[in-house]
């Protein structure tokens, strides 16, 4: 699927889930967006067909309108790469460790950390691979 289809679906799933009715071309979800996000009602109906991707200069009225951040639709515009402007790019290049995962959890106590690294480990060995 092209970058366009795929940040209409990513933005019409948001909008729904925002209360935009995108049911139809007559529904009103169409003109409502384009009205609080200052894109033209035009530009939003391609937009949503999958046929063009905003400038970035729209994308955080858009990101506003249907309460995501920013920088998902700046990744999914094509516009940064993953994780390039929350720094977790190195985290999608290395596997987390055992011990980086559960402070991602928020498990802190070293009992629990020592619990999860344990089951952790041996779920790991169960299925022929290494933590």
């Amino acid at each position: 699927m092209n970058a366009p289809k795929l940040f209409a679906e990513l933005v019409t799933s948001h909008a729904i889930k925002a209360g935009y009715d995108l049911s139809g071309p007559r529904s009103g979800g169409r003109k409502a967006l384009a009205d609080d996000t200052g894109i033209s009602h035009a530009s939003v109906c391609r937009m949503l067909n999958g046929q063009v991707i905003p400038s970035a200069y729209s994308l955080q009225r858009l990101a506003d309108a249907i309460d995501v951040p920013v920088t998902h639709l700046l990744e999914a515009a094509g516009v940064v790469s993953p994780g390039a402007l929350t720094g977790d790019q190195a985290l999608l290049e290395q596997p987390l460790t055992i011990r980086q995962a559960a402070a991602r959890l928020g498990i802190t106590k070293p009992l629990n950390v020592s619990l999860l690294e344990a089951i952790t480990t041996t779920l790991l060995a169960d299925q022929g691979a290494t933590p």
